[in-house]
């Protein structure tokens, strides 16, 4: 079966890239033929599979021309459905074919915007528990659930000692580091609030703590984290990884350093439908302060092995759904919990390191690999009500 995988490049290392990445790979181990259209795919590809995009830097014009050139009977898209410059999917994926979008659910309930595409999809894949109940209860169906993975042997807790020449190295000797994963684009992940909640935790005098946000810290799209850190007062203690490019990333063996640079992962992001960065972290065994919602909340309550601060309101979206900001006191509070206990920091830490083993690429790939079986070998069935297969 011809598969075409549309999203981020599956050579960057975002979220998104590392999904497709893994994914793609392990579907064409088992034999599946899975083309990637990569939004960073420019140029002459080296592999025959990536395919690079023509005019359109968002794809449309590439993304029809190969689903006729390759024969495709499959797609699989994994992009924020919900950006205007994505409104052409759903027109663009010709009936004979099966659509399976993997949806991004971070708010409650689904937005009326993202339920009108998803209904045209012939399968939704949730990457986690809290997704698959705001489709449900959206009355969306054909869900299945695929929780994301990750490389355990190389995300892993590191000794006391290379610790603390990861610190070193960084500029941190003797510090204490919180460090933050993501994206600083518009106010989905919620670093304002993050670098409100930091202020309030030094308050107390902690010399000795520093918050790493690694990501740009001047996006167009995004916060002026320098300024912002500026204002109140917090320069010297707020720093971004030098170098950093999101369409670039850095390798898994540089993430799980950075991980283990740290002492506390926080993230007062104000909605998600998984986290990587979440459950990477606690693979290297480190404790996580997350805002309490979402697939946050699943991920930290389930493993035991974080905080979670309260919401302080919700936060009505332009796509008419609901996210939430999150109590800065309380954040504050929760960053100064870890921060004087050590006990809780490593009895944290290490719940976190066996749930995280939980999730596996391996399974993750085994799941679509029986997603994409049952797509090939079931009979397929026209609906001539909409003119659409399904199965």
């Amino acid at each position: 079966m011809n598969i075409l995988f549309f999203g981020a490049s599956s050579n960057i290392t975002s979220a998104f890239g590392k999904i497709i990445y893994n994914v793609s790979k392990g579907l064409r181990a088992k034999g599946f033929n899975v083309y990637e259209l990569g939004l960073q795919n420019r140029g002459l590809q080296r592999e025959k599979w990536q395919l690079p995009l023509i005019f359109s830097p968002y794809g449309e014009d590439a993304f029809s021309y190969y689903l006729k050139k390759l024969d495709i009977e499959c797609v699989i898209t994994l992009v924020d459905n919900w950006m205007p410059e994505f409104t052409w999917i759903p027109k663009a994926i010709t009936k004979d074919k099966i659509w399976v979008c993997h949806t991004i659910v971070n708010t409650v309930p689904v937005a009326p915007k993202l339920a009108t595409i998803y209904k045209e999809a012939n399968i939704l894949v949730s990457p986690s528990k809290f997704s698959e109940k705001q489709l449900i209860d959206y009355g969306l169906g054909n869900i299945v659930r695929i929780p994301h993975g990750v490389n355990s042997e190389v995300f892993k807790p590191f000794s006391k000692e290379k610790k603390e020449k990861l610190k070193k190295k960084a500029g941190y000797k003797g510090k204490f580091v919180f460090l933050y994963v993501g994206t600083n684009k518009g106010f989905q992940k919620g670093i304002t609030e993050l670098l409100y909640a930091f202020k309030l935790f030094l308050v107390n005098s902690k010399q000795d703590a520093v918050l790493h946000l690694h990501c740009y810290p001047s996006a167009s799209d995004g916060i002026n984290l320098e300024l912002m850190a500026q204002r109140l007062g917090i320069a010297d203690k707020v720093f971004c990884t030098q170098g950093y490019n999101r369409d670039a990333g850095f390798e898994e063996k540089q993430m799980a350093e950075l991980y283990n640079m740290a002492d506390v992962f926080v993230t007062a992001s104000r909605g998600e439908s998984f986290c990587l960065p979440v459950l990477e972290s606690m693979a290297c065994g480190i404790p996580v302060v997350a805002t309490d919602c979402t697939a946050l909340t699943e991920l930290v309550q389930e493993s035991g092995a974080g905080l979670l601060a309260k919401p302080i309101c919700r936060w009505a979206t332009p796509l008419i759904a609901d996210k939430v900001i999150v109590d800065e006191l309380d954040f504050a509070k929760c960053l100064g919990e870890l921060y004087n206990s050590t006990k809780k920091r490593k009895e944290m830490g290490e719940k976190g390191r066996k749930y995280a083993k939980q999730f596996s690429w391996e399974k993750a790939i085994d799941a679509w690999v029986n997603l994409m079986k049952g797509i090939e070998n079931r009979p397929l069935v026209m609906d001539y009500a909409t003119g659409r297969i399904g199965i």
